[in-house]
């Protein structure tokens, strides 16, 4: 077994890992999936995707997202028929070397409620402790919304002139720094697999999300509407709009993430037509 780590994953190899997911959900009964890049990582030379081959043959991935040093968050998967065999082990050890490299630190490990249900020895057999934070993924077909026109506001793909803008939403919505911010910002807006919308007023950004088409899902995320500006139906509206547009430009579902505890976030998409897929826990090694 060799063990290869990239910082981006070429076509051949993202199609590789995309069919060990498929293949791990369908024997596992989960469904979250990683973000298999590294635009959003502190140091983009960073390796970040770790694969375990036997010959030809992928049999392991580790997924690390590093967008701040001290928050790492690790995903991963070994082929059902390779497991026991020590793929998980090696993935991992890999990953330290670099870890250490890179001076990585709060690092968890990503997994799902159902996962943990039904390997109920993972955690005291990795020395793992499960952490609060818990997010929902929800998932919604391909149809459009009945939307109204609104004269008053548009929604438009981002350009670079806007960036600034863009961030201080972002830096508010999410009490993020404006660096931390523009980062998210300009990667969103250059990278090769996302887009970038946002909900303009008389030149004014008043809310963006971005959203990534790596998968077979268009996953949403970051959608951010500035304090000033909440309440007035704008982040419903930007949703539906993007949406709306999406179905025109590829032909994939839609998925987005909510934390667990963020219940008002939840409501408002299922109301827009998501319905929950699976728990998203994370787990860290025992103190």
């Amino acid at each position: 077994m060799r063990i290869r780590k990239r910082n981006c994953l070429p076509d051949e190899e993202m199609k590789q890992v995309l069919n060990l997911l498929e293949t791990c959900h369908a024997y596992d009964g989960t469904a979250s999936i990683p973000y298999l890049a590294n635009d959003y990582n502190v140091d983009p030379d960073m390796p970040c995707i770790f694969l375990a081959y036997e010959e030809e043959t992928l049999l392991g991935c580790l997924y690390v997202y590093a967008d701040e040093i001290e928050d790492v968050s690790v995903s991963l998967f070994v082929l059902p028929s390779a497991r026991n065999q020590g793929i998980a082990r090696a993935l991992e050890a890999a990953f330290i070397q670099v870890a250490k490299e890179y001076q990585l630190s709060g690092i968890s490990y990503e997994t799902e409620r159902i996962f943990i249900e039904k390997n109920p020895w993972l955690l005291s057999h990795f020395n793992l402790v499960e952490e609060d934070d818990a997010e929902l993924w929800l998932r919604r077909e391909r149809k459009p919304y009945d939307l109204e026109s609104r004269d008053d506001c548009k929604v438009v793909l981002a350009e670079k002139e806007m960036i600034g803008a863009i961030a201080k939403v972002q830096a508010e919505a999410f009490q993020k720094s404006i660096d931390n911010s523009e980062q998210y910002a300009h990667a969103s807006l250059e990278g090769d697999d996302t887009l970038l919308y946002v909900l303009m007023k008389d030149k004014e950004v008043l809310a963006s999300v971005t959203i990534d088409t790596t998968s077979d899902y268009n996953h949403i995320f970051g959608l951010g509407v500035a304090p000033v500006h909440q309440g007035q139906g704008l982040g419903s509206y930007l949703m539906k709009e993007v949406i709306c547009q999406l179905l025109s430009r590829n032909d994939k579902a839609f998925q987005i993430v909510v934390e667990k505890e963020n219940i008002v976030a939840a409501t408002l998409y299922r109301k827009l037509g998501f319905t929950d897929v699976t728990e998203v826990v994370y787990l860290a090694a025992k103190n």
